[in-house]
């Protein structure tokens, strides 16, 4: 009766050490921090956000626009923007004409760009691809073809997203840590 009691012992404190710091890294997860403070170290990130709360387009494509570096290194006076839901006063107005001109982002067929508009998991991915110089025409694909696309550039390591979803803000800054570490179509 001993024995098995001395067995059981060990057994049950694993299984307590076990839960413990499972419960620990779900409340509070290492690599989430990582990315946070990677991307705000250089520059990308500006603000603090709820790693749940919705990804608006602008934002995402401002990330994108900085993690390529064109909000430093490029002369955006003669670039050309007309889209009739975005103002020149509009806080993202000089990225999102950045994306138009790189061809990360098209205008809708009504002549807009939906800025304020939560973005999706599939339209996040094709922004990244494009930028990447990969895929021009990969919008026309379906969530399979891009997600599969994504997976070979290694751009949804680490991260579970879906099609059509709207992206948190969790989600999108493991999807903008990979882009930077994705190879650029030369």
């Amino acid at each position: 009766m001993k024995k098995l009691s001395f067995i059981r012992l060990p057994i049950f404190l694993m299984i307590v050490v076990f839960l413990i710091a499972t419960s620990a890294y779900a409340s509070n997860p290492v690599p989430q921090n990582n990315y946070v403070s990677s991307l705000t170290s250089l520059n990308i990130l500006r603000g603090n956000y709820s790693l749940e709360s919705k990804v608006k387009r602008a934002e995402f494509i401002s990330w994108v626009v900085r993690a390529m570096g064109y909000d430093q290194d490029i002369d955006i006076s003669k670039m050309q923007m007309s889209c009739k839901d975005v103002k020149k006063t509009y806080w993202a107005y000089d990225n999102l004409k950045i994306a138009l001109n790189f061809k990360f982002i098209d205008v809708y067929p009504n002549n807009t760009l939906r800025p304020d508009e939560n973005i999706t998991s599939k339209d996040a991915l094709v922004i990244l691809i494009r930028a990447l110089g990969y895929g021009s025409d990969i919008l026309k694909s379906s969530y399979e073809e891009i997600s599969k696309e994504s997976t070979s550039l290694g751009l949804i390591n680490d991260v579970t997203i879906s099609d059509s979803k709207s992206l948190t803000h969790g989600q999108a800054y493991i999807l903008i840590y990979n882009f930077l570490t994705s190879n650029l179509n030369a």
